[in-house]
């Protein structure tokens, strides 16, 4: 089980390397924790604009494809790139670059981090 006070310890392991932030938000856009620099990006409009995105491209892809699933989305912003993977059933973990960081670290990083999490945010139901 992940306790509350150990999340941004858990979450700031992979800021760096051109990661300024991370964050995890509920799939309704609610931010749970954050890390980083908060002067670049405001964690809580990043989350609740990421968690919309993530469900409009989940709806799309579903009329597309039934049975194929959104894991890990990667967007270009005008400051930098924007990685989202799917933790646990309820969550979204989201992490924040800047616009040279190399887009394959950004999303092993976020993805590997996901996959962590999951074990312990399926536990949280919301």
């Amino acid at each position: 089980m992940l306790r509350a006070k150990v999340l941004p310890e858990v979450l700031g392991q992979i800021v760096g390397d051109s990661v300024t932030a991370c964050m995890l938000v509920t799939l309704e856009g609610a931010l749970v924790g954050s890390v980083g620099d908060g002067d670049t990006v405001d964690h809580k409009v990043v989350g609740a604009i990421a968690s919309h995105t993530w469900g409009e491209y989940l709806h799309a892809g579903k009329e597309a494809n039934p049975t194929g699933d959104l894991r890990t989305m990667l967007v270009e912003l005008e400051r930098g790139r924007l990685a989202m993977t799917v933790a646990g059933k309820n969550f979204l973990l989201c992490a924040y670059s800047d616009a040279d960081a190399p887009a394959g670290l950004l999303k092993a990083k976020v993805e590997t981090l996901g996959a962590y999490l999951t074990a312990s945010l399926d536990q949280i139901e919301l």
